[in-house]
């Protein structure tokens, strides 16, 4: 399976679960393909340990998601800031602009820019960079 599609489902799940885990609908609005794509991923996903699925039931993510997803958000949010802060782009369009770098850059690369920013708490959304 493609990287960025299990990051991208990792993500998107922690941001939607409240703790009851995550409907295939919902995932389906999110990422805006079908349901029948999305529960052939999430089997998919399932099977690779990344998430943990009843029979019909809601998708939750096993700790090997967990990582992916904050290793994502982590990432995401230090390329908003970046461009907001440092390359002053608008708060509205950074958002688009870093799910499109945040699977392309490296670890290394994030963690420089963390650091050359001087370890930022809060995104430009107000959310906290972990």
């Amino acid at each position: 399976m493609e990287e960025k599609t299990i990051e991208d489902y990792c993500r998107l799940i922690d941001k939607l679960d409240s703790g009851k885990g995550v409907r295939s609908t919902n995932i389906s609005k999110g990422l805006g393909l079908s349901k029948n794509t999305v529960a052939t991923t999430l089997h998919k996903l399932s099977i690779d340990g990344y998430v943990e699925m009843p029979h019909y039931g809601p998708a939750k993510l096993s700790n090997k998601g967990l990582v992916i997803a904050k290793k994502m958000n982590f990432k995401h949010r230090v390329l908003e800031t970046f461009l907001f802060s440092k390359l002053g782009m608008n708060k509205d369009k950074v958002h688009t602009e870093a799910c499109r770098m945040e699977h392309f850059v490296s670890d290394e690369m994030i963690a420089r820019l963390y650091l050359f920013m001087k370890k930022p708490k809060t995104d430009p959304h107000g959310r906290e960079i972990v």
